[in-house]
């Protein structure tokens, strides 16, 4: 469950190192490098779902959803 924890708090890490490296570098690049980890993020996430879902059976998948969907509420 810690792993899931530590997915959560991972945005807060995100900005907490990007105003750290604001103090030290350029806005623009800050901002241009968080952009680029953004969608670097987002593309593996897209790719490692769709390899998820084409060995999974659609069942498998939406039980994951609701799973994590409860985890989220409670």
């Amino acid at each position: 469950m810690e792993i899931f924890l530590y997915l959560l708090q991972m945005s807060d890490r995100t900005q907490i190192l990007a105003m750290t490296f604001a103090l030290r570098f350029k806005a623009l690049y800050v901002i241009l490098a968080v952009i680029v980890a953004t969608v670097l993020n987002h593309s593996l996430s897209v790719i490692v779902g769709r390899v998820i879902s084409s060995m999974a059976p659609l069942t498998v998948t939406h039980l994951l959803a609701l799973g994590f969907l409860y985890y989220l509420l409670f």
